[in-house]
């Protein structure tokens, strides 16, 4: 499971969407009951992958909250819901998909790492929202100032609209 986990992941970071759906069914056929493949299916709504299914996603969203652990759940559906705001913005529905990454924002108390906002900001990058990508990808840098590094040395496919944008490269701290 773990092997076909990571082999989704590492086709859906170099954007090779095929091979990523391909590794992501199969690992669903295998292991019907991890969480992992589930979300991976969440996440390749988001991509030219598949069509953007609004019912499939929150659909996706409650099967992945239910095979969470319990004390995990709170978090995770968080992460969950911002999948599926990128499905509804892929959709056209971008005032519904600004709604529900407002209602994913979380806070300290339930995500004290404050991880969601990255995610949150990568959606608002992928439905066009380049000001509030830029206001919410801040507010994560500021509570993770260790991953400005990263940013710096591989920016992911999330953020290429972005990466000429002079505000995004003040926030990453690039030359």
């Amino acid at each position: 499971d773990a092997i076909l986990n990571r082999l989704f992941l590492t086709s859906y970071d170099l954007e090779l969407f095929q091979p990523a759906l391909d590794w992501c069914q199969k690992g669903y056929r295998r292991f019907p009951a991890d969480s992992r493949f589930v979300e991976c299916q969440l996440m390749l709504l988001s991509t030219n992958a598949r069509d953007p299914d609004v019912g499939e996603a929150w659909r996706l969203v409650d099967e992945y909250t239910r095979l969470i652990p319990a004390r995990d759940r709170p978090l995770q559906r968080l992460y969950a819901q911002v999948w599926a705001a990128a499905v509804l913005g892929r959709a056209g529905l971008r005032d519904s998909a600004h709604r529900v990454l407002e209602r994913s924002r979380g806070d300290a108390t339930v995500d004290p790492e404050r991880d969601v906002l990255g995610y949150q900001a990568a959606v608002y990058t992928m439905i066009g929202d380049k000001d509030d990508a830029l206001r919410v990808l801040g507010e994560y840098l500021v509570a993770n100032p260790r991953h400005r590094e990263g940013f710096r040395k591989n920016v992911h496919w999330w953020w290429r609209s972005l990466q000429d944008d002079t505000r995004f490269k003040a926030l990453i701290g690039a030359r």
